[in-house]
């Protein structure tokens, strides 16, 4: 398979998928993205490169399956946590920076997580989904951590 068959098959995927669900459908290129992030910084450490990135690829997908379960059966564990504080402060970050307003005042930030989802949101979509994959991935670089501290 060339580039240009995967490509029109990745652009055919994300159609289909942006038919059922746009919120998925940009999530999908959300994944992608991160993806493609994580595996640069993988390659760049020849000796771990394929233990790291098996651990990427199970760590994530694991991450991604319990993302999508608790987001498409509305499961919220623990009373949902605090991350509905920080998702209605991400949006409203979004919906500021969209209208050109960078300042902060106003909400209440006790430190700057909720203002990286905020961005997200305003790059993407203000969506929880966003955020939670975002957390997905943050919990790789954790698990990556403890798996090379000796």
């Amino acid at each position: 398979m060339d580039l240009l068959e995967f490509i029109v098959y990745i652009v055919l995927c994300l159609a289909i998928i942006a038919f059922f669900s746009k919120v998925l459908a940009v999530a999908a290129i959300f994944i992608v993205f991160l993806c493609a992030i994580t595996f640069l910084f993988i390659n760049k450490n020849k000796e771990h490169a394929k233990v790291l990135g098996l651990l990427f690829l199970i760590v994530f997908l694991i991450h991604i399956i319990a993302v999508l379960f608790v987001y498409y059966t509305r499961f919220q564990p623990f009373n949902g946590g605090d991350y509905r504080e920080y998702n209605s402060v991400a949006q409203d970050i979004s919906s500021r920076l969209h209208q050109g307003d960078l300042s902060l005042d106003g909400l209440k930030v006790s430190h700057y997580y909720p203002v990286i989802v905020g961005y997200i949101y305003a790059l993407t979509t203000p969506d929880m989904l966003m955020g939670q994959l975002l957390n997905a991935w943050l919990t790789y670089f954790s698990y990556s951590r403890l798996f090379y501290s000796h």
